[in-house]
């Protein structure tokens, strides 16, 4: 049996950059992106961000595509927090051992 672990540090945006990520978005935000990437079995290594964008670093399935999961995950938080997000995303992969750094 194969075995494939693809990591990715996906990086997104407020709409127009908006400095929307105050402390009290965090603390809704964060818990809520883990468990949508649980959902979609994806797991999350790490989650931070600055006032105007999102860095998350998480194990994709081979089966599911990166921009599926974006899409879910903006979509999910967008409906569910009410967030707007811009349309574009960064996705870079990353191995093993520079995932402490």
């Amino acid at each position: 049996m194969p075995f494939v672990k693809l990591n990715y540090h996906l990086v997104w945006a407020f709409k127009n950059r908006e400095p929307c990520l105050t402390p009290e978005l965090e603390n809704r935000l964060f818990p809520f992106l883990v468990a949508q990437a649980h959902k979609l079995c994806c797991q999350v290594l790490a989650l931070n961000g600055c006032e105007d964008h999102l860095h998350l670093v998480l194990t994709i399935p081979p089966a599911i595509s990166v921009s599926s999961v974006v899409k879910s995950l903006k979509g999910a938080s967008a409906r569910g927090l009410g967030i707007h997000w811009q349309a574009c995303f960064g996705a870079f992969t990353i191995g093993e051992k520079a995932l402490p750094v």
